[in-house]
C-alpha cells in the first residue's frame, strides 16, 4: 500500500486485494443470475463488469489510503472531503448514458428478494 510505513499492513492489503480479484468473477456470474440483462451486457462485453467492479473496489481502498495518509498528516482533510464529494456526486448523478443503461437494467431485474438472496448465497 502506498503511503504506509507498515510492511504487514501492506501484505494484508495485498492479500485482501487478491480474494477480492479471486471473487469478483464468481460474484458478476451470480449477479447475472438474478438480472438477466446484466448477463446480456457481461456475454456482450466480456471483461468490462469485472472491470468496473475492480474499479470500485480500486475506488473503496483509495479510501483506506487516504485514511492512512490522513493519519500521518500527508493529506489535508480538505483534500479527503473534495475527493469523497466528487466521488459520490459521480455515484448518485452518473452521466446520462449510464442512467439510461441503468434504468434498463432495473426494468428486468427480479423484484423478489428471496430469489435474489438465495442466489447471491447459494455456492455454486
Amino acid at each position: 500500500m502506498k503511503g504506509t510505513s507498515d510492511p504487514g499492513l501492506k501484505d494484508d492489503f495485498d492479500i485482501l486485494n487478491e480474494i477480492l480479484a479471486d471473487l469478483v468473477p464468481k460474484v458478476c456470474n451470480k449477479i447475472s443470475r438474478v438480472s438477466p440483462i446484466l448477463a446480456i451486457l457481461d456475454k456482450a462485453f466480456f471483461f468490462l463488469d469485472e472491470a468496473f467492479v475492480s474499479f470500485s473496489i480500486e475506488i473503496a481502498r483509495e479510501g483506506l489510503r487516504n485514511a492512512c495518509a490522513l493519519a500521518k498528516a500527508q493529506k489535508s482533510a480538505a483534500e479527503l472531503v473534495s475527493g469523497t464529494a466528487d466521488f459520490a456526486h459521480a455515484v448518485t448523478r452518473p452521466a446520462w448514458p449510464l442512467r439510461c443503461v441503468l434504468f434498463v437494467i432495473r426494468l428486468f431485474e427480479t423484484r423478489d428478494p428471496d430469489r435474489g438472496y438465495a442466489v447471491l448465497l447459494s455456492r455454486s
